[in-house]
Formats: structure tokens, C-alpha cells, sequence
């Protein structure tokens, strides 16, 4: 309000606000409004306050909106673009925490953060927003499982089970088998035996992943015996199978094998960090192994043959000695108990 013009009368007033070449005065406690500075035509500044209690102020060039920003309730900020898309948006919201929103340039929302929400949703990506190709060295897994499978096959491996992996990228494949053995023995047969193995090709034996179990002779009765194959793989990009096979040594008549509580579980792995030994890519009966170095370079310039089936002949046969001094001490106890009863 000029001066000499407050209240109609032709006296020297209260000035309330002053302008100079520099600074905005204000010379009350409330001034409310709109406050525009522009040039030419176009406006640079405006600032509005309000009697509530809040004010807000925008930031243009050549008349466009470049920054805005509010302080009614709780403060925001919005910043935009050349083309006058909003790409930047802050909100400390009332009670909920703070968020932030970053678009693209057009304003679509690409990726936000949201400070009111926990756990792994606290940074929510839009669909589509991370492509494939950003993933490739990510690992990943897959798993399969029976509850019970029959050994059915005599002295020839048969597939038992299988699993798929699609792995993106070349690099690495650990493959686990793990279950139980359920043996049932009723005869007199000379040593019978079972085992199963881990490969990559159906119907065969692969001696470099192997498990295997045989039975004393003439000791009929049910077996059980935990199993765990593991196998490593260096693969490329598509889908990679491997078999589970398995066989016993005579027929169901004399032995029965189940498997119980298969699990088939394949890993991907996109780096090694040491060298890694991969036996699966021989053909069966080659039994070779190839060390490989973690660039995939071969360290000893060629496969060198590895046979384990003397290794474990003489576990078996180890295992089957132990068992059969056993059996030989059971039956020295029974007899000098029985002979202790005789005498009494």
C-alpha cells in the first residue's frame, strides 16, 4: 500500500514492502500473493505465499518450468528437462518417508525409491527396466527330485533321472546327486552290488562320478546307505542335460534297489576362481579328467586319464573284508555263549 494512502486519509503511512535494485523488503508479518520477476515477456521467478502459512516458487527459462519447488505440508521439489518433461521428482511426503522418482527423458518413470517401504522392495525397478544382456554373468539354479525310484536294469546302466539347465552365458555347471540306497538282499549270490553316476550322456556308466555299494555274501537283510555324487561342467550359453544312471548286479528276485529322496540339483556359475576339474565331456569309457584353468585354458595341454574302477574295487573289497570279520567274530560270540550255556 503507498504511502499517505493506508487507510484513505492523506497521512504518511507504514510502507509494507520495498524494492530496491537487489533486495525484496518485507516490513510486516504477513505478506501473502504471488510475486512475479520476469524479462521481456517471459517470467524467470515467481514466488507465491499464502496466509496458511507455506510458499512455493518456480524456476523458468525462456517461459519453460525448469525447477519447482513447494513447501505446503511437507516439501517437494520437481525438476524438468529442455522440453519440459519432468525427469527428477523429491517428496518428503508427510509421514511415510521420502521418495524419489527419476524418469527418463520423456518422463517416464524408470526407477523409484521409496523410503516408507522395507526389505527387498525398497528399490522397485519398472518392467523391463534392467535388459538380458546386464544379467548374463548372474548365477542361477535348478533342482528336480523323485521320492522313490527302482533300479530296475541288471549289469547295464539305464537313466534313473535327468535334469535341464539353460545357463545365458558360457562358464561353469556343478551337478549334485544325493538320496539313499534301500537294498533288499535275499539270497546267496556271490558279492551283489549297485551303483549310479552322474554324466552327460543316457544309459551309461561314467567312473569319474561315481556311487556305488555291494553286499557280502550270503548276508540277506535291508541296506541302507546314503549316497552324494557331485560333478562340474564347463559349459556354454543353451540348455545342458545330465543323466542320473544306475544299475545292480543281479535280479530282482535276489535284488531289490530303490532310490529314495533323489535330488538333482544343477548350479550355474558364469567365473571360476581357481582351476576347475571337468570330467564330463569325454565320451563314456574315457574316464579322463581336464584341468582347466580359470580363463578356460588348458593347464597340462591335454586330458590325462584317470581310472577310478581300481580304487574302488579295493573300497569294496576293503569294506567287504571288514564285514566279513565281523560276521566271523558274531558267530565266535554266539558259539562260546552257547557252549557257557552247555556247560552250566
Amino acid at each position: 500500500v503507498p504511502a499517505g494512502f493506508a487507510d484513505g486519509v492523506d497521512d504518511t503511512g507504514a510502507d509494507s514492502v520495498f524494492v530496491d535494485s537487489t533486495f525484496l523488503h518485507s516490513f510486516v508479518d504477513t505478506v501473502t500473493g504471488a510475486i512475479h520477476f520476469d524479462t521481456d515477456n517471459d517470467s524467470v521467478l515467481e514466488g507465491s505465499i499464502y496466509g496458511f502459512g507455506y510458499a512455493n516458487m518456480f524456476l523458468y527459462q525462456s517461459g519453460s518450468p525448469m525447477a519447482k519447488l513447494y513447501g505446503q505440508t511437507f516439501g517437494s521439489l520437481y525438476l524438468y528437462n529442455q522440453s519440459g518433461a519432468q525427469t527428477l521428482t523429491l517428496d518428503a511426503t508427510k509421514s511415510s518417508g521420502g521418495k524419489v522418482a527419476i524418469n527418463d527423458a520423456s518422463g517416464v518413470p524408470r526407477i523409484f525409491l521409496d523410503g516408507s517401504v522395507s526389505g527387498d522392495a525398497s528399490v522397485q525397478f519398472p518392467n523391463d527396466a534392467i535388459s538380458n544382456s546386464e544379467i548374463l554373468d548372474e548365477p542361477g539354479v535348478a533342482e528336480v527330485y523323485n521320492h522313490v525310484t527302482e533300479i530296475t536294469s541288471i549289469a547295464s546302466d539305464s537313466v534313473i533321472d535327468s535334469i535341464t539347465i539353460t545357463v545365458p552365458t558360457s562358464g561353469y555347471v556343478v551337478i549334485q546327486a544325493t538320496g539313499i540306497f534301500d537294498i533288499h538282499f535275499s539270497g546267496t549270490t556271490s558279492n551283489p552290488w549297485t551303483r549310479a553316476s552322474l554324466g552327460r550322456f543316457p544309459n551309461s556308466i561314467d567312473y569319474d562320478n561315481i556311487a556305488a555299494w555291494q553286499i557280502p555274501t550270503s548276508t540277506p537283510g535291508q541296506y541302507f546307505e546314503n549316497f552324494a555324487i557331485t560333478l562340474t561342467d564347463t559349459v556354454s550359453a543353451g540348455s545342458q542335460t545330465y543323466y542320473l544312471n544306475g544299475t545292480k548286479g543281479v535280479g530282482s528276485t535276489i535284488l531289490t534297489v530303490d532310490l529314495l529322496h533323489t535330488h538333482l540339483t544343477a548350479m550355474f556359475f558364469p567365473t571360476a576362481y581357481g582351476s576347475v576339474i571337468s570330467p564330463a565331456p569325454p565320451p563314456p569309457g574315457s574316464n579322463s579328467v581336464t584341468s582347466l584353468s580359470p580363463s578356460g585354458d588348458d593347464m597340462v595341454n591335454n586330458s590325462r586319464l584317470i581310472d577310478y574302477r581300481p580304487i574302488i574295487e579295493a573300497k569294496q573289497a576293503e569294506r567287504m573284508r571288514k564285514l566279513e570279520n565281523e560276521v566271523k567274530q558274531l558267530r565266535e560270540m554266539i558259539m562260546k555263549d552257547r557252549e557257557s550255556r552247555t556247560q552250566k
